[in-house]
Protein backbone atom coordinates (compact mmCIF):
# COMPACT_ATOMS: atom_id res chain seq x y z
CA UNK A 1 0.00 0.00 0.00
CA UNK A 2 1.23 3.30 -0.76
CA UNK A 3 1.06 6.65 1.69
CA UNK A 4 -2.31 7.84 -0.53
CA UNK A 5 -4.10 4.14 0.65
CA UNK A 6 -2.89 4.25 4.09
CA UNK A 7 -4.20 7.93 4.54
CA UNK A 8 -7.73 7.65 3.03
CA UNK A 9 -8.50 4.22 4.82
CA UNK A 10 -7.35 6.00 7.84
CA UNK A 11 -9.62 9.18 7.06
CA UNK A 12 -12.33 6.72 6.52
CA UNK A 13 -12.07 4.74 9.73
CA UNK A 14 -11.58 8.10 11.65
CA UNK A 15 -14.82 9.48 9.76
CA UNK A 16 -16.69 6.06 10.25
CA UNK A 17 -16.11 5.65 13.82
CA UNK A 18 -16.62 9.23 15.22
CA UNK A 19 -17.08 7.63 18.56
CA UNK A 20 -13.69 6.75 19.17
CA UNK A 21 -12.34 10.26 18.30
CA UNK A 22 -14.83 11.70 20.85
CA UNK A 23 -14.13 9.24 23.18
CA UNK A 24 -10.50 10.31 22.97
CA UNK A 25 -11.31 13.64 23.26
CA UNK A 26 -14.09 13.20 25.49
CA UNK A 27 -10.90 11.51 27.69
CA UNK A 28 -8.82 14.47 27.15
CA UNK A 29 -10.85 16.58 28.71
CA UNK A 30 -11.75 14.64 31.50
CA UNK A 31 -7.70 14.38 31.96
CA UNK A 32 -7.29 18.28 31.74
CA UNK A 33 -10.01 18.48 34.40
CA UNK A 34 -9.04 15.99 36.56
CA UNK A 35 -5.33 17.91 36.76
CA UNK A 36 -7.11 21.27 36.91
CA UNK A 37 -9.26 19.66 39.96
CA UNK A 38 -5.93 17.93 41.80
CA UNK A 39 -4.17 21.58 41.49
CA UNK A 40 -6.92 23.53 42.75
CA UNK A 41 -6.71 20.39 45.96
CA UNK A 42 -3.18 21.07 46.24
CA UNK A 43 -3.60 24.82 46.23
CA UNK A 44 -6.84 25.01 49.23
CA UNK A 45 -4.42 22.47 51.06
CA UNK A 46 -1.71 25.36 50.80
CA UNK A 47 -3.70 27.98 51.92
CA UNK A 48 -5.49 26.08 54.62
CA UNK A 49 -2.23 25.54 56.29
CA UNK A 50 -1.38 29.02 55.70
CA UNK A 51 -4.39 30.48 57.21
CA UNK A 52 -4.56 28.18 60.06
CA UNK A 53 -0.53 29.03 60.82
CA UNK A 54 -1.30 32.48 60.79
CA UNK A 55 -4.76 31.85 63.04
CA UNK A 56 -2.61 30.33 65.56
CA UNK A 57 -0.37 33.26 65.32
CA UNK A 58 -2.69 35.48 66.11
CA UNK A 59 -4.35 33.98 68.96
CA UNK A 60 -1.06 33.22 70.56
CA UNK A 61 -0.35 37.25 70.05
CA UNK A 62 -3.40 38.10 71.59
CA UNK A 63 -3.15 35.61 74.48
CA UNK A 64 -0.05 37.44 75.40
CA UNK A 65 -1.23 40.88 75.13
CA UNK A 66 -4.12 39.98 77.40
CA UNK A 67 -1.87 38.16 79.83
CA UNK A 68 0.27 41.38 80.17
CA UNK A 69 -2.77 44.10 80.18
CA UNK A 70 -3.82 41.75 83.00
CA UNK A 71 -0.59 41.57 84.87
CA UNK A 72 -0.16 45.42 84.27
CA UNK A 73 -4.06 46.07 85.62
CA UNK A 74 -2.97 43.84 88.77
CA UNK A 75 0.38 45.67 89.13
CA UNK A 76 -1.20 49.38 88.67
CA UNK A 77 -5.19 49.34 89.60
CA UNK A 78 -5.28 53.14 89.75
CA UNK A 79 -3.26 54.17 86.92
CA UNK A 80 -4.89 51.21 84.71
CA UNK A 81 -8.44 52.70 85.70
CA UNK A 82 -7.37 56.92 84.70
CA UNK A 83 -5.85 55.33 81.53
CA UNK A 84 -9.49 53.69 80.81
CA UNK A 85 -11.05 56.75 81.95
CA UNK A 86 -9.33 59.45 80.02
CA UNK A 87 -9.77 57.12 76.63
CA UNK A 88 -13.17 56.57 77.15
CA UNK A 89 -13.74 60.22 77.84
CA UNK A 90 -11.83 60.92 74.35
CA UNK A 91 -13.73 58.40 72.32
CA UNK A 92 -17.09 60.31 74.01
CA UNK A 93 -15.53 63.03 72.90
CA UNK A 94 -15.00 62.21 69.43
CA UNK A 95 -17.99 60.17 68.62
CA UNK A 96 -20.53 63.03 69.93
CA UNK A 97 -18.75 65.86 67.90
CA UNK A 98 -20.78 67.71 64.84
CA UNK A 99 -17.22 67.72 62.99
CA UNK A 100 -16.93 64.25 63.31
CA UNK A 101 -20.42 63.19 62.13
CA UNK A 102 -19.96 65.65 59.27
CA UNK A 103 -16.62 64.05 58.52
CA UNK A 104 -17.88 60.62 58.74
CA UNK A 105 -20.90 60.98 56.46
CA UNK A 106 -18.65 63.08 54.08
CA UNK A 107 -16.19 60.13 53.92
CA UNK A 108 -19.62 57.66 53.64
CA UNK A 109 -20.48 59.59 50.48
CA UNK A 110 -16.71 59.57 49.29
CA UNK A 111 -16.28 55.84 49.28
CA UNK A 112 -19.82 55.19 47.84
CA UNK A 113 -18.94 57.37 45.16
CA UNK A 114 -15.51 55.57 44.14
CA UNK A 115 -17.41 52.08 44.55
CA UNK A 116 -19.50 53.53 42.10
CA UNK A 117 -17.14 54.16 39.50
CA UNK A 118 -14.83 51.25 39.72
Amino acid sequence: MNKQTVSASTEKASVSNPTSAGARTGDSIADSVQTLVDQGAETLGTIKARVTEATDGARTQAARVVDRTTELVTEHPMKSLAIAFGIGYVAMRITTSKLTSLAMIAGTVYAGSRLLRS
